[in-house]
This record gives C-alpha cells, sequence and structure tokens, in this order.
C-alpha cells in the first residue's frame, strides 16, 4: 500500500435532478468529488510556512539567518561580526538553520522564511496535481502515489495502469 488513496464519489453540493427526466451523469469529472484519504499519517511528513511574526528580545528575525534585507536606514537585524565596524551583537539564530520562535521549532527555507511542521497530512493539504488519468477512472477508491518534483509541486499518479481499487474498510 502506497499511503494514500484517492476516493472519487458523487459532488455532494452538485444539486440532484430537478425533474423525473434529468439525468446525473457520475461518470462525468465535473460532477464527481476526489478526496484523497492518508492510510499512514506517521509517514507523512511535511512543512509550512509560519503564519506568525518571528522576533527574539524585540528583534525581527524576518530576514532569516543569513542576510539582511532590512530597508536602508534600519539597522542590520543580523548584527555585525568582528571587524565589520558595528557594535551590535549577532542575534542568536545568525546561521542557523533551525531556531526556536514562540515555543515552536521552526526551519529556514530560502523562499519560504521560517517553516514549521505541517499538522496532518500534507499531500492530501495541498493543490497536488491529478493524476492523468482521472476522468477515466470510475467512482470507488485508489491506490495512489506522490511525487514531489521540488519543495510545493506534488503530482499524483495511479500505482498500477488500470489503476487498483481499495476496499477503504480495510485501509482506515
Amino acid at each position: 500500500m502506497s499511503g494514500h488513496v484517492l476516493v472519487i464519489g458523487l459532488d455532494d453540493h452538485r444539486p440532484g435532478p430537478v425533474h423525473p427526466e434529468q439525468h446525473i451523469f457520475p461518470e462525468h469529472p465535473d460532477e464527481r468529488d476526489y478526496t484523497i484519504v492518508c492510510t499512514d499519517p506517521q509517514r507523512c511528513e511535511g512543512w509550512t510556512a509560519c503564519p506568525e511574526p518571528h522576533e527574539f528580545d524585540g528583534i525581527s528575525a524576518a530576514c532569516g539567518p543569513h542576510s539582511c534585507d532590512c530597508p536602508d536606514g534600519h539597522p542590520n537585524c543580523l548584527g555585525e561580526g568582528p571587524g565589520e565596524g558595528g557594535n551590535r551583537p549577532r542575534p542568536p539564530w545568525f546561521d542557523q538553520e533551525e531556531f526556536d520562535f514562540h515555543g515552536v521549532t521552526h526551519t529556514w527555507r530560502n523562499g519560504w522564511g521560517w517553516t514549521v511542521p505541517y499538522r496532518g497530512c500534507i499531500v492530501a493539504g495541498i493543490d497536488a496535481e491529478w493524476p492523468e488519468q482521472i476522468e477515466q477512472t470510475p467512482i470507488g477508491a485508489w491506490e495512489i502515489d506522490e511525487e514531489w518534483v521540488d519543495e510545493s509541486d506534488c503530482y499524483l499518479s495511479f500505482t498500477t495502469a488500470p489503476p487498483t481499487a481499495v476496499d477503504l474498510a480495510t485501509v482506515v
């Protein structure tokens, strides 16, 4: 088992037939709902940008641990090291990839800022690319794999071709 199951069902938000001759076509992708079920939450690890402000002793750590992008006229939030002509000491997060802010360990990621562990299933919580064959796949539960191309792009694929049906009662 891969760890994730794609459940294809009828879209609950789609109105039903208004009159007896109207038909609902569950095979049509626009009339279906897609949900990812995580079968092994301990295996699902991820991170997300932390929305909280990051300060220590009144000094902002928003620029991160390696370089300062403070506006002109503001003192360098990373202080000055020996031989740099200043008298402001380096903050404790200087050159630290991990640091505790507001009681949580954060990891610095370029382009993302200070990040924290993602709570829950990261695959179900992001906007992943669905498998190519999704429109031809019938309603049911299907085993899928995820492939991370980079830190934010996740592509889902069926584990077998044709897709392998899964009995949700045995995995959840």
